[in-house]
């Protein structure tokens, strides 16, 4: 994928489609803004950061932590 025009899309046709369903959804949710008030954007832009900061945080907690060498 080179840019969003090539990223497949929902059957809504704006919502972009990433596979990871955690993702999706959070993308899903966070809709179209354009019509929005700058404030309700951001609003809804804060919304969706701290969903993608919590699927992020959850892949990391499935990786092992590497232990130290003593």
């Amino acid at each position: 994928m080179t840019s969003i025009d090539d990223a497949p899309m929902s059957d809504a046709g704006r919502i972009p489609v990433t596979g990871n369903h955690a993702v999706d959804r959070v993308l899903e949710e966070l809709g179209d803004i354009s019509e929005l008030s700058p404030s309700d954007r951001l609003a809804k832009l804060a919304k969706a950061q701290d969903g993608l900061t919590r699927v992020l945080e959850r892949s990391r907690e499935s990786i092992p932590m590497p232990k130290p060498k003593n």
